[in-house]
């Protein structure tokens, strides 16, 4: 049986995707009446967890994964494994 690989970059973004899309699923499909310290409680976890959402893509499709490229391709370079064109 292969041995799963996960980073701990990876781990985090999809815990805290999952956690975004099931917070705000039980928003939308799941309301309870809250008093108003519950209510401004739920609006920052919920906040925090959409920065967190924010920050998660940002890094897979933003420009961490660009500088992750960037610093494969110069290492390629410096080792002599590849041109660095196209690799």
């Amino acid at each position: 049986m292969p041995k799963l690989s996960v980073s701990p970059a990876g781990f985090v973004s999809v815990l805290v995707v999952v956690l975004f899309g099931g917070a705000l699923f039980l928003m939308l499909y799941r309301p309870i009446v809250l008093d108003e310290k519950q209510s401004q409680l739920v609006n920052i976890m919920v906040g925090f967890l959409g920065g967190a959402f924010t920050t998660a893509v940002q890094y897979w499709l933003g420009s961490s994964a660009s500088a992750r490229k960037k610093d494969e391709t110069i290492s390629a370079i410096a080792t002599g494994t590849g041109t660095g064109a196209g690799t």
